[in-house]
């Protein structure tokens, strides 16, 4: 049962650190040092020891603290990857600064008006306008286009550093999904990768947050997934 657990808290759940592996486990099983269990569970992981990278300091170039949900969001575009059987290529990510709460959405294009749709129907119909927008320096967001719709949304928009791509705060949401999604594309599922994402979400969703104290299902809805 311990192996079983194990593998559904680390290996099914986007390959997360140790202590935040422990800490899920923690929550709804119990036996002796589940620390102990997690990391020779995690040492002997080869899609984490292959994912390795050294870490590089940069600045966060958030322009203010969100005090709220939704306050302000973190967009990035992930692909492309291998097409899927739906014709499925990028994935474009969304994470609440306040809760840490991701969105992940698979598309088949990355052109300006595609995220635009997607934000519109997807994210602003569920969730709200945000105050204000932080991205990277894609193309899509450098455009006309998307710099009118934030005009049009009344959505304050901002962008990391050129060179510093790390510095937006969705990049960490993005190794943990990357994670999730090596073993699909290891395994020769290159065209059932987007199948992966909803269990990759709901891990991320009801994992607790190393900056909050809290898992962001918590703090949006007062409970955990």
């Amino acid at each position: 049962m311990r192996q079983r657990v194990l593998h559904e808290f680390h290996d099914l759940a986007g390959h997360p650190g140790e202590q935040e592996t422990a800490r899920a486990i923690h929550n709804r099983f119990h036996w002796p040092n589940i620390p102990k269990s997690v990391r020779n569970h995690v040492k002997l992981c080869w899609i984490c020891a292959c994912g390795k990278k050294s870490k590089t300091s940069v600045t966060d170039m958030r322009p203010h603290q969100p005090t709220k949900p939704w306050e302000m969001v973190a967009v990035d575009l992930m692909g492309p990857y291998p097409i899927t059987a739906r014709r499925k290529r990028f994935i474009l990510v969304l994470t609440d600064l306040f809760s840490r709460w991701v969105e992940a959405f698979p598309i088949a294009t990355s052109d300006t008006q595609k995220l635009i749709t997607i934000m519109e129907d997807e994210v602003f119909g569920r969730w709200g306008y945000p105050r204000s927008i932080l991205s990277d320096n894609g193309p899509q967001f450098r455009s006309t286009l998307w710099q009118e719709s934030c005009k049009k949304w009344q959505v304050k928009y901002h962008t990391t550093a050129i060179y510093s791509p790390r510095a937006n705060p969705t990049e960490r949401r993005n190794q943990e999904i990357k994670k999730g999604l090596r073993l699909s594309l290891m395994n020769r599922q290159h065209n059932q990768w987007d199948l992966k994402l909803p269990a990759i979400l709901y891990h991320l969703r009801g994992r607790q947050n190393a900056a909050t104290g809290f898992t962001p299902a918590k703090i949006l809805f007062g409970e955990r997934t």
